[in-house]
């Protein structure tokens, strides 16, 4: 999900580049953003819920952003 994420970010950005300054394109493209957005933000919640259930607990997305654990499970 944060792969997908990063590539439609990626190509918002190369399109906003080659863009021509016409008010319906760059109204495409704001309108284009929530979707990234959207992807960040389920990627996000997917990490969230991997926490939770590798701890065993339910856990706040203030206390996963705080933890000292790393981000991959041991082995």
């Amino acid at each position: 999900m944060f792969g997908l994420a990063c590539l439609f970010v990626l190509a918002w950005v190369c399109v906003a580049l080659r863009v021509v300054s016409d008010g319906g394109r760059v109204a495409l493209l704001l309108q284009f953003l929530p979707f990234c957005a959207l992807f960040y933000l389920m990627s996000f919640y997917q990490a969230l819920l991997n926490f939770q259930i590798r701890t065993g607990r339910a856990a706040g997305w203030r206390e996963y952003l705080s933890t000292e654990e790393g981000f991959l499970p041991r082995w």
